[in-house]
């Protein structure tokens, strides 16, 4: 087997900063079939927890209800993405580390880079320089990388948003 590419699913995710010391829990928007312009109803899915020493996944749960908040502060919403290989027979399959081993390969061959930006102020406002972004620069391994977010129009250079952390 050879993998002709690799894809990140979603190709595109939106994250939302709060205060809350938890990630808001996993969860999908059902439409009913029977009146699909209707109200569509938040409905809790399976999470997963990983674990902040090793980065891998520690267990899963599904909430018993949606928690926006936890105490005064909202959760933040922590995208999570998925790697998957289009392998030379045209298969879509995750990326794993057996996938790799049969290649020859272990993680450190796979490199990463993590650009976001909150575009809400310069939507607003129409100065580029109001655009916050935090870069990691390229990475191999599954130490978390913090990101901090950084403005043209801050009081000072020093002065950073922060994102929070990526890792694979």
């Amino acid at each position: 087997m050879m993998i002709k590419e690799l894809r990140i699913l979603p190709p595109f995710a939106i994250g939302r900063l709060g205060g809350a010391d938890e990630p808001l829990d996993n969860y999908s928007i059902d439409t009913d079939p029977d009146q699909p312009l209707g109200f569509r109803k938040i409905v809790p899915t399976e999470t997963l927890v990983v674990d902040e020493k090793t980065g891998e996944i520690s267990k899963t749960h599904t909430a018993p209800a949606m928690q926006f908040t936890k105490g005064d502060h909202i959760r933040p919403v922590a995208p999570f993405l998925e790697v998957f290989a289009l392998t030379d027979k045209n298969v879509l399959a995750p990326l794993t580390l057996e996938m790799l081993g049969e290649m020859g390969l272990g993680p450190s061959a796979v490199s990463w880079r993590v650009n976001v930006a909150n575009r809400k102020v310069v939507r607003r406002t129409a100065d580029k320089n109001d655009l916050v972004s935090a870069d990691t620069d390229w990475f191999f391994d599954n130490a978390p990388r913090t990101l901090k977010g950084h403005c043209k129009n801050f009081v000072s250079n020093s002065a950073y948003i922060d994102f929070g952390s990526v890792r694979f």
